[in-house]
């Protein structure tokens, strides 16, 4: 049975393995601010590349500043832009005899962290302690 290509699997990545992943998450980075011209794909940041151990697959982990209906056609917009961005890869990353298969998805942890920011900043904040009645009773 082969290990997830999420990144997920219990045994540590090959240094190479991570040299490769970082490699191509700032590529890829790269690429969709200067290469990829479609304004719908503006917003997007790559937070993870996950490569297969045979690098035939890598699966990308992006963020999209948008609402949800937007993020996902984003995701949606990348998927369709799969070969064009591969293509760019290519020619930006010699080291690769091959460029992986990309899956594209939406990685929320961004999103949920502003979220837990604006719970915390809701809450009342706590005063200083005032001494009880009993405080200066000995």
């Amino acid at each position: 049975m082969s290990a997830p290509s999420d990144g997920s699997s219990d045994r540590p990545a090959s240094h190479r393995l991570e040299r490769v992943n970082a490699q191509l998450r700032v590529e890829l980075a790269r690429c969709l601010l200067e290469d990829v011209k479609d304004p719908r794909v503006a917003m997007t940041t790559v937070i993870r590349v996950a490569c297969s151990p045979d690098l035939g697959q890598a699966t990308v982990r992006v963020s999209v500043l948008a609402e949800d209906p937007q993020r996902r056609e984003t995701v949606a917009r990348l998927e369709r832009l799969q070969g064009f961005i591969r293509h760019q890869l290519g020619t930006r990353v010699t080291t690769l005899r091959r460029i992986p298969r990309l899956r594209f998805v939406l990685d929320d942890s961004i999103a949920y962290a502003v979220h837990i920011s604006q719970v915390l900043e809701r809450l009342p904040r706590p005063g200083p302690e005032r001494p009880g009645p009993e405080a200066g009773r000995s």
